[in-house]
C-alpha cells in the first residue's frame, strides 16, 4: 500500500511539474507571437511604403524632384546657392 502511494505521488509531482513548465512555454510562447506581430506590422507598413515610392517613381515630375533634392542637381542656366545652418 506504501508502495502504491509513493508511486502515485511521484505521479501526480511529476504532472504537477509538466504543466507548470507547460505554462511558462505558453507564456513565453505568447510573448514571443506578440513581438513577431508588431514585427510583421513594421514589416508591412514598410512594404506599403515601397509600393508607394515605386507608384510614385513611374511619375517624371516626382523623379526630377527627387533627384534635385538628393543629388542636387540644376537645370541648364540655374544657380544653385547653400545657406549655412544656424549653429546650435
Amino acid at each position: 500500500m506504501r508502495l502504491w502511494m509513493f508511486g502515485v505521488c511521484c505521479f501526480l509531482a511529476w504532472a504537477g511539474m509538466s504543466v507548470w513548465n507547460q505554462g511558462d512555454r505558453i507564456a513565453a510562447k505568447a510573448e514571443q507571437l506578440s513581438e513577431m506581430e508588431a514585427k510583421l506590422k513594421q514589416v508591412q507598413e514598410q512594404n506599403e511604403a515601397y509600393k508607394l515610392e515605386v507608384t510614385r517613381l513611374n511619375d517624371s515630375e516626382y523623379i526630377e524632384q527627387k533627384i534635385r533634392k538628393d543629388y542636387h542637381y540644376t537645370r541648364d542656366g540655374e544657380t544653385m546657392f547653400y545657406t549655412p545652418k544656424p549653429k546650435q
